[in-house]
């Protein structure tokens, strides 16, 4: 995995596109230009959610990094002026997100667009330590903005994406520089990418705290398409993090027999630095009557000893020309990281490093979604080209080993693993003009 990394930081640069799906469409006729083509295995009124979105979409946050593949989305249509709204609502174990977020393309001088996005978020954290801590709910506002800007030359096109992220407690700055070339006819696409993010923390109540951590990820994928139905892609991933990467807020348990409960609690102590490497592999296959079945399988690891496997399948069928269903299943387990406890055994017990974050806990994840997209209008109207609703409802059931659940009241250490579900529901709407 290592070499796979140092593979692609020797290649030119691309956009990362958000950490959902990787789809890598190609068309079926190879006088189709690159920015005017539409894959074989996904109908043409399929949503292509832009990069900037995309990013900012909870799905599957289980684990920090690794749970779910980052994806390459198709690279956007030039000419595609568009203006989409989405709102959206995970309920989870530990959080509740409601969130909506405004994306909006515009093109200029022929080969030109420049992408807006905005969004605003509702966070209520409910987590056993939250509740155990505060006997309650944690609330915070989050805020974010990007703007992307792009060009076509030939077959290939180039991006430059800035975003960024806030809430009262952190402030999350990212620069994305990217790169999604053609060759073969058309039947191969290359994506290379590279971004830089930096994150300022503070922690209420304490003026003198300031985090600050940075970090940078690589990508490249590949895909071909074989026949007029089949086609198979990889994507090697590799990312770096350095400074403080701990959470302000969070503690561990230690054994206190004086103390309520039998426990007390301290501050969490994280490495400064990660690295990790991931590699995905994925197949698109394009059954009779349009639909469409996919497989992806994507392994991670990193220096923390986590070793993530994520599998997923989808099912694409069409109704008639305007209706698009979507099915998927997904399954993600991985191992702890090697400093993941719950309980100390006493204060400062524990030599080195020491967290309770259940993101790094050894845990396996289930889930599956329908979706559906609608294209309600197929003709001009008032200026509009297009437009299409859509919407996606997902159920997950968690399982975390070793992270236990405070809030049964039982004696530290006897209490059973944390179990919950979680649901999301996302709908939208895209226009084109």
């Amino acid at each position: 995995m290592r070499r796979l990394t140092a593979l692609a930081l020797l290649t030119p640069l691309t956009l990362l596109s958000g950490c959902s799906h990787l789809s890598l469409p190609h068309p079926s006729l190879p006088h189709l230009r690159p920015y005017e083509r539409t894959s074989v295995l996904r109908p043409a009124l399929a949503n292509q959610q832009s990069p900037l979105l995309a990013a900012n979409t909870l799905r599957s946050r289980e684990a920090e990094e690794g749970a779910s593949g980052a994806m390459l989305e198709p690279p956007p249509v030039v000419q595609d002026q568009r203006v989409d709204l989405v709102q959206q609502r995970d309920d989870g174990m530990t959080r509740v997100v409601d969130g909506t977020n405004l994306f909006a393309r515009a093109n200029f001088a022929g080969n030109y667009s420049a992408a807006f996005t905005a969004g605003r978020e509702q966070v209520r954290e409910s987590s056993p330590d939250v509740q155990d801590l505060a006997g309650g709910i944690y609330r915070e506002n989050r805020t974010r903005y990007g703007l992307e800007l792009a060009a076509r030359e030939g077959r290939g096109r180039y991006s430059l994406a800035y975003l960024r992220d806030s809430s009262d407690d952190d402030a999350i700055k990212t620069l994305r520089v990217g790169l999604t070339q053609n060759i073969f006819h058309d039947q191969t696409r290359i994506t290379l990418a590279w971004d830089r993010t930096q994150q300022d923390l503070e922690r209420r109540g304490d003026t003198a705290f300031r985090g600050t951590n940075e970090r940078r990820g690589y990508i490249f994928g590949v895909s071909h398409l074989f026949t007029q139905r089949l086609e198979l892609g990889a994507t090697v991933e590799g990312r770096s993090a350095t400074g403080y990467l701990a959470d302000p807020y969070r503690t561990v348990r230690y054994l206190a027999p004086t103390a309520p409960g039998g426990y007390a609690r301290q501050a969490e102590r994280m490495p400064d630095q990660r690295s990790s490497d991931a590699l995905t592999l994925r197949g698109r296959y394009a059954l009779p009557g349009r639909s469409s079945v996919g497989l992806d399988y994507r392994y991670y690891q990193d220096n923390w000893g986590i070793a993530a496997h994520t599998i997923e399948a989808e099912y694409l069928y069409p109704l008639g020309e305007s209706l698009l269903l979507e099915a998927q299943l997904r399954h993600h387990r991985q191992d702890g990281a090697y400093f993941h406890q719950d309980l100390l055994a006493s204060r400062g017990a524990a030599t080195g490093f020491y967290t309770r974050n259940p993101a790094l806990s050894t845990l396996q994840t289930t889930g599956a979604s329908l979706g559906f997209q609608w294209k309600f209008l197929r003709s001009h109207w008032k200026g509009i080209e297009g437009g299409t609703l859509f919407g996606r409802l997902e159920h997950r059931r968690q399982r975390y080993d070793d992270y236990l659940d405070v809030r049964t009241g039982l004696s530290p250490g006897t209490e059973p693993p944390y179990r919950g579900r979680v649901t999301q529901l996302q709908l939208g709407a895209s226009l084109r003009f």
